[in-house]
């Protein structure tokens, strides 16, 4: 399996097994990679800085991206890959989008956010108590 090498890749690996009775059965899972050095909080190299709070959350969860140029679309996905809701944001005049992401229908676990400008990629790890 290769990756992109963006601190985010989902690669999905299948098996097709026969044993020696000649039953066959097919299988596959969904393999997320998430590089540690492109997880969290802070300013990215190209100016732009990204706050999550509060980490962990009940549910509500803050979204803060300063020095970005154009829309912004966030993919909030499960520890196992599964799509939980796609946005996108425009930022404001002053090229600031603030706004709270609501996870508290959701079950508690990891949940990560992959959030991609025209300028940036950033992923986050949440945790949703």
């Amino acid at each position: 399996m290769g990756t992109t090498g963006l601190g985010y890749d989902e690669q999905t690996l299948s098996v097709h097994v026969v044993n020696t009775q000649g039953c066959m059965a097919d299988a596959s899972t969904t393999i997320i990679f998430d590089y540690d050095y492109c997880v969290g909080v802070g300013e990215l190299a190209n100016g732009v800085e990204v706050e999550l709070y509060p980490n962990p959350t009940n549910g509500m969860l803050n979204l803060n991206i300063d020095g970005v140029s154009g829309n912004v679309r966030v993919h909030i996905r499960t520890a196992v890959g599964t799509s939980i809701s796609k946005h996108t944001f425009k930022p404001d005049a002053n090229e600031n989008i603030t706004e709270t992401l609501d996870l508290s229908n959701q079950a508690r676990g990891i949940y990560f956010l992959i959030i991609e400008g025209d300028n940036f990629y950033h992923t986050a790890k949440v945790l949703l108590q």
